[in-house]
């Protein structure tokens, strides 16, 4: 990873191409840890002013379709709204 794609803007960017070159997600279940993750992703990207409805689809696309550490920060989340 060149430093470029380890600024959370980029970070983020990245993400969210690879979540648009991947067909969704639909169902499945997640650990307790997932869960609390996909919380705090989808509530930092609804504090940025992204309607609640498309935060959590964000956030369980991203969740379902990448591992924690992929995921990033608060930083990065916030980058999505």
């Amino acid at each position: 990873m060149s430093s470029m794609e380890s600024t959370p803007t980029a970070k983020a960017a990245t993400l969210l191409e690879n979540l648009r070159r991947t067909p969704m997600s639909m169902g499945g279940r997640l650990t307790e840890h997932r869960r609390i993750i996909r919380a705090h992703i989808e509530r930092t990207i609804e504090d940025r002013g992204v309607p609640a409805r498309l935060a959590e689809r964000i956030a369980r696309q991203l969740v379902f379709k990448f591992d924690t550490p992929a995921l990033g920060d608060r930083s990065t989340w916030a980058r999505f709204g």
